[in-house]
């Protein structure tokens, strides 16, 4: 088995350092957007009589939080595009071992 070039190594260690915040935003955001989903599911289920423009308010929030996890979610994918460019650029040709 090849062992991966430190040069390699060290060029997937910048882009991880380098996209790492996006990524996080990424996790908050969906973390932020499945919340507001459940606050919906618990405010339908257990209040019997909603106000309209809370309700619309909360549906509100959703396209904003929606908007901002697909924005976080393009960062991420160009994360792993540059991860996955990485690779394919070192990869070691068959039969021969790069070290």
């Amino acid at each position: 088995m090849a062992r991966v070039p430190s040069a390699l190594k060290q060029h997937i260690q910048e882009i991880i350092r380098d996209e790492y915040e996006e990524c996080k935003f990424f996790v908050a955001s969906a973390s932020m957007l499945s919340h507001k989903f459940t606050g919906i599911a618990q405010l339908v289920a257990q209040e019997n009589d909603i106000e309209f423009t809370r309700l619309r308010d909360m549906i509100t929030e959703i396209g904003f939080l929606l908007s901002n996890t697909e924005k976080r979610l393009q960062d991420v994918d160009e994360c792993y595009t540059k991860l996955v460019e990485a690779i394919a650029a070192a990869k070691p040709e068959q039969g021969h071992h790069k070290v």
